[in-house]
């Protein structure tokens, strides 16, 4: 689905932070990756929301090889792509269990953004993590060379 603020963008499109944010909300999955104990990463599709302040969602299983990989490092990677529209963002950050209480602060967003993630809210073991970026690129993959934007927090 495109965003009403990129109809009239041509190839190139150089976002700002805050257009990036508009069209990271009409994304819902995101492949996150993480190391686990020995150095080796595991990458896995998950849904994801943002947050007010640029951070980024995601719930998973306490058992979960991501989540026990991040419990012991805390550096992730996340790419979401739109393949229709030729847009990526990569970032890279640190990630960290949410207490319940943490996540009550952001529930509700997280729900409007991913409506269908809501019943796994009282799912017993399920666990929420909040990543930081640290890093962020948009790419415009539709001209060649594509066009880079990169986002320092």
């Amino acid at each position: 689905m495109k965003i009403q603020s990129m109809e009239a963008s041509t190839p190139g499109w150089r976002p700002t932070r805050e257009q990036v944010s508009e069209f990271l909300r009409t994304q819902q999955l995101c492949v996150i990756a993480s190391l686990d104990a020995s150095g080796q990463p595991q990458a896995a599709t998950v849904a994801f929301s943002e947050t007010a302040d640029g951070c980024f969602i995601v719930g998973t299983s306490e058992l979960s090889r991501k989540t026990a990989n991040i419990v012991d490092d805390p550096r992730v990677a996340m790419v979401m792509t739109d393949d229709e529209q030729r847009y990526t963002v990569q970032l890279e950050g640190t990630a960290r269990l949410l207490t319940n209480e943490e996540f009550d602060t952001y529930a509700e967003e997280h729900y409007k953004q991913l409506p269908a993630s809501r019943p796994f809210r009282d799912q017993p073991g399920e666990v929420n993590i909040l990543i930081t970026p640290h890093y962020l690129r948009f790419s415009d993959c539709n001209p060649y060379p594509w066009v880079l934007t990169e986002f320092d927090h």
